[in-house]
């Protein structure tokens, strides 16, 4: 039997100093874990601006495919408008991280996608782990 669903929380991003970011997660532990925030980080031209970082954490996990953290800046057009971002499973093996305008489903960005056995302790099939969200 497989669990489909979609965690959401709308974040409002309005930060004050570098690398101030707030997201979500797929937590199990330290370690392990999978997130995707949105981050104050410098543009290629070296100006802050909002940037979308999705990250993997799987130490001990050997054997995994562990997927490259995906960093892009966030489109001028959602700049100070509400984004959410969304934790998808629509199936036991994989979580997809997305973000999207509040207000414009067709505007969905899948930032990245990761195995739900990175958070499954090591002992089989994932059979639970927290989602929450962070401000940092």
């Amino acid at each position: 039997m497989s669990t489909v669903f979609e965690y959401s929380a709308t974040v409002r991003f309005e930060p004050a100093a570098e690398e101030e970011k707030a997201g979500m997660s797929v937590f199990l532990i330290l370690d392990q874990h999978i997130n995707l925030g949105i981050v104050w980080l410098r543009d290629a031209a070296g100006k802050l601006s909002p940037h979308f970082r999705f990250h993997v954490e799987a130490s001990g996990r050997s054997g995994l495919a562990v997927p490259e953290t995906v960093v892009e800046v966030v489109p001028a057009a959602w700049r100070g408008r509400l984004i959410v971002l969304c934790i998808n499973i629509s199936d036991d093996s994989s979580f997809a991280l997305s973000a999207v305008l509040e207000g414009v489903p067709r505007s969905e960005c899948v930032l990245g996608k990761a195995s739900a056995q990175i958070v499954s302790g090591g002992s089989g099939q994932p059979t639970g782990t927290l989602l929450g969200v962070y401000d940092e």
